[in-house]
């Protein structure tokens, strides 16, 4: 009856109801113009349907700016863009605002569920946590309501029958959460289709970036076109998963459209993979591998990527290592657990 994203959100208020704090930010984006008034009247419909026992009281005041060193003029702007409950804070962004966006970041109101919505065309970036998102132009009312009201009364009704959220594995959490795609899970499982369904997915069926392709793939040497495009990126994941070799190209786009930061430049990306892979890119000869390509894209020339034919090592992974060479020279094993912070069993 009700498809997994709108019972993952139904669910995320229901533990606001039951004064619990959600791990994920709750981010709503359009590309239009929206109204606190609009927003407040939306969100305390949607908690209508919370279970009395657990709603909490949903009294809105405006943001404490005193602690702020700002010109009036500015602390009347920020009104307009925080409000809080006693179950919730909400941040309304329609532009780059410093204070705002650093608050956030710095998860000041860490007894808070937090509620982001993106107006205007304005793309908030920062993952630092993972955020459920609904791009909701298609849920507004033609009557400027904030959200659609029959979708609130499905929302209402997950709340109200307290509905259990589906399980979504980590392969599939791309539809309904922007965060990193899981790449080192991705290489150990074995699971490359996920990449192209990933790829596929922001590049169409997301709504929330509006993927310039000139921007996505400057620093690669992917072609424009889109059918070229489609074939270079299917032979990338066909290299990676007969071969455990990513093409910086590849992980350049896995990037972009995981961080929505079109404008990452290829020595940050670098740095991030090498923390992730636990690998340096290099220069990379297929022929000087003995590696038979179907691409003659790769096929004839030297290009970057990442060799992962050894296996991909997590910082898990290389703790335990580090723990079992320390155990194995004699290391008191109480200093390699404070040290690696690593359970006993893990170690023994």
């Amino acid at each position: 009856m009700f498809d997994n994203k709108k019972i993952l959100i139904g669910n995320w208020f229901i533990k606001v109801a039951r004064e619990e704090i959600n791990d994920e930010i709750l981010l709503f984006s359009t590309k239009k113009s929206v109204s606190f008034v609009s927003i407040q009247d939306s969100i305390n419909s949607i908690m209508d349907g919370a279970p009395k026992q657990y709603s909490p009281s949903f009294a809105w005041t405006e943001r404490n700016n005193t602690r702020y060193n700002l010109a009036e003029s500015e602390k009347k702007v920020l009104a307009y863009q925080y409000v809080s409950t006693n179950g919730y804070t909400i941040y309304l962004l329609d532009s780059h605002n410093i204070n705002i966006i650093n608050e956030i970041k710095n998860y000041k109101n860490k007894n808070k569920n937090i509620i982001i919505i993106s107006a205007n065309n304005y793309i908030y970036t920062d993952f630092s946590r993972s955020m459920l998102h609904l791009h909701i132009d298609n849920e507004i009312n033609l009557k400027s309501d904030f959200i659609h009201p029959q979708y609130i009364k499905n929302l209402q009704h997950i709340i109200s029958n307290n509905m259990n959220p589906p399980k979504i594995t980590y392969t599939d959490r791309y539809k309904y959460y922007l965060e990193f795609l899981p790449i080192v899970k991705i290489i150990q499982s074995n699971n490359f289709n996920v990449i192209r369904e990933f790829i596929s997915f922001r590049l169409t069926a997301s709504s929330y970036l509006n993927a310039s392709l000139d921007l996505l793939l400057h620093d690669t040497s992917y072609h424009e076109n889109k059918f070229v495009l489609d074939d270079l990126i299917d032979a990338d994941i066909y290299l990676l998963r007969t071969h455990r070799i990513l093409t910086s190209r590849l992980a350049i786009v896995i990037y972009r459209l995981s961080f929505f930061d079109l404008s990452a430049n290829k020595t940050q990306i670098g740095l991030f993979f090498k923390k992730e892979l636990n690998v340096k890119s290099t220069t990379i000869n297929l022929n000087n591998l003995n590696i038979e390509f179907i691409n003659e894209d790769l096929s004839t020339k030297s290009f970057r990527g990442y060799d992962l034919r050894s296996p991909v090592q997590t910082e898990y992974t290389i703790r335990v290592e580090i723990a079992k060479k320390l155990l194995k020279a004699g290391v008191d094993i109480k200093i390699i657990t404070k040290a690696t912070k690593l359970v006993l069993s893990k170690i023994l």
